[in-house]
């Protein structure tokens, strides 16, 4: 079932063309502004729970005399859940739709899980030749074809999408590559693949693409990239949307630039999440409170290299769970064709155990309501902030800049039909001492019964180091499925990349496996920042295959001690 191919190179700049320039590419540089621009945005009506503060803008950025923003106050989110939807921007005169479900109504609703902690070294391995379980933990790794094995210059913003032939990832030396089986296919700097059509946000001093996010749609079969721009000395980030014209992520691109956080917003934003669904593509930004960090594109205009036009193919809305910069809210990515809810999970702690909370779109594609905080799921697992673990020759050295954010958040549909929300987050285990743990859940949409998982390291200086999770997009077990995949350091081991199968029924880790693992340990500066984010793992279309990657201590052309590992595998 699997079958190694060796590792690809893929530094040779000799090997290297550049991407076809986004011919035909739009951009919104005629958006309007002041008064007329993106004002925060709520989503409806508000209930008890919820009660509105209209706040002054920031001087200079909005209309004289303006009445808001407002902003969304949730009195104690996170200690209870606070589903409700929020009042519109009185600039925001259309009408918004009720739910359609009465499982995610606007009473807050509080879930409690059925929750099993499993600690990795009690995990089989699996055998790759014979497919059973074995009980040597071995570093021998998975048996799996590479995708630019471990020459990727290493990039701490691992992502990475694979449509069934290429992969697509940012490299650290400033690229954006295209590999297949044989290798690199075409590689372009990041600066000429999102500035091809004179995006604003691409002139001035200091600019550069950071915090880059590769997804492939295989509903629309299109790529989405999304990163956020910096531009130094104008008080604004920016963020582009880059969408593949074809499913050739070698092709043409049509190229928007947007204000994350409104027009009216002065000051950074940071770490832009993306996700999709079979109506929109939604990108939830850092902001101040009150702004509205969640932008909404109908995807089929985009796809079509449309126009942007706010409260008709683009909408923004202020996500109180993401208020004041917190960055939390992470739209999913959504691979069951059916599910036409976008929904948002936001990892956070509530009185000491890991929990998630749930938010959500829903509506037309030209008509989107947002509901935020409809749902709590609760662990009983203690949780706390992420923490540095250990590696072969230091104590406590290896740290992530995770900030609490949810790694990764999908949706999927189950073996026996309904839909799940999966989610995983990686914490600190106040069990042992330098110890991290990712928490799993699945949430079954029309049920709405949770179940969890706790993956600890289960010793001291032991870890997760960063996680993100898939379902196959064709079952391969009589049960459902999902496979988690995770940095991972301790004294014994150099940071690498693992790979475990979760059976959702029986609430148990199948087996667990090496992707690869480091060979060194890095310098003091990627000691302490060894990843900010994983999204780089991909169901194959159409296959029960899964590509998935992550950094591991082993030297690149651009980094003496990281390199981004890519493999295809089959679960």
């Amino acid at each position: 079932m699997f079958k190694r191919i060796g590792p690809v190179l893929a530094s040779a700049c000799a090997l290297a063309v550049a991407l076809t320039a986004c011919s035909g590419a739009r951009h919104d540089a005629g958006l309007p502004s002041g008064a007329g621009g993106a004002e925060p945005r709520g989503a409806g009506s508000a209930p008890a729970s919820f009660h509105l503060v209209p706040t002054s803008p920031v001087a200079g950025s909005g209309p004289s005399g303006a009445s808001g923003p407002y902003r969304v106050v949730m009195s104690d989110l996170p200690r209870e859940v606070r589903g409700a939807r929020a009042k519109p921007h009185p600039e925001h005169d259309r009408d918004q739709v009720n739910l359609d479900s009465s499982k995610w109504g606007l009473q807050p609703t509080l879930v409690h899980s059925r929750g099993v902690s499993v600690r990795e070294g009690d995990v089989p391995r699996k055998n790759a030749a014979t497919g059973r379980a074995v009980t040597s933990q071995s570093r021998a790794p998975l048996n799996a074809t590479v995708l630019g094995g471990t020459n990727i210059d290493g990039e701490i913003d691992v992502t990475g999408g694979y449509n069934g032939t290429y992969l697509m990832t940012i490299s650290d030396a400033g690229y954006v590559d295209v590999l297949g089986a044989a290798g690199l296919v075409k590689r372009v700097s990041q600066h000429n693949f999102y500035c091809s059509t004179g995006l604003p946000a691409c002139s001035g001093p200091g600019q550069g693409a950071v915090d880059d996010r590769i997804t492939y749609d295989p509903i629309g079969q299109r790529w989405i990239v999304t990163a956020m721009y910096l531009s130094s000395g104008t008080g604004k980030t920016p963020v582009i949307l880059a969408v593949s014209q074809t499913s050739d992520p070698t092709g043409a691109y049509n190229l928007y630039q947007f204000s994350a956080c409104g027009n009216t917003y002065v000051g950074d934003t940071d770490q832009p999440h993306t996700g999709f669904n079979n109506q929109w593509i939604v990108v939830n930004a850092s902001c101040g409170t009150g702004y509205p960090s969640t932008t909404v594109f109908n995807k089929s205009n985009v796809y079509a290299g449309g126009a942007l036009n706010l409260n008709s193919t683009y909408w923004q809305f202020v996500d109180p769970v993401s208020s004041g910069g917190n960055n939390h809210d992470n739209p999913a990515l959504t691979y069951a064709p059916s599910e036409s809810r976008e929904f948002f999970t936001a990892g956070t702690i509530v009185s000491g155990n890991a929990a998630v909370l749930y938010s959500y779109l829903t509506g037309p594609v030209s008509s989107p309501t947002f509901y935020a905080g409809v749902l709590q799921v609760m662990t009983s697992f203690p949780a706390t902030g992420p923490v540095a673990v250990d590696a072969p020759g230091c104590t406590g050295c290896i740290n992530t800049f995770t900030n609490g954010v949810i790694h990764s958040s999908t949706v999927a549909a189950l073996n026996t039909g309904p839909t799940a929300i999966i989610s995983t987050a990686m914490y600190g285990d106040p069990a042992n001492a330098r110890s991290t743990q990712s928490v799993q859940v699945s949430l079954n949409t029309t049920t709405v019964a949770a179940t969890s998982l706790q993956f600890a390291g289960g010793i001291p200086g032991a870890g997760v180091l960063g996680s993100e999770i898939a379902m196959p997009a064709v079952p391969n077990t009589a049960f459902n499925a999902a496979i988690l995949v995770y940095g991972r350091s301790r004294s014994d081991y150099y940071p690498g990349v693992r790979v475990a199968q979760w059976n959702i029924d029986g609430n148990y880790m199948v087996y667990v496996n090496e992707l690869q693992q480091g060979t060194m340990l890095p310098s003091a500066y990627n000691q302490g920042r060894w990843m900010d984010f994983m999204s780089a793992i991909s169901p194959v279309p159409g296959t029960s295959q899964m590509v998935a990657g992550g950094p591991v201590a082993i030297p690149s052309t651009s980094d003496p001690d990281r390199s981004d590992y890519f493999a295809i595998f089959t679960p």
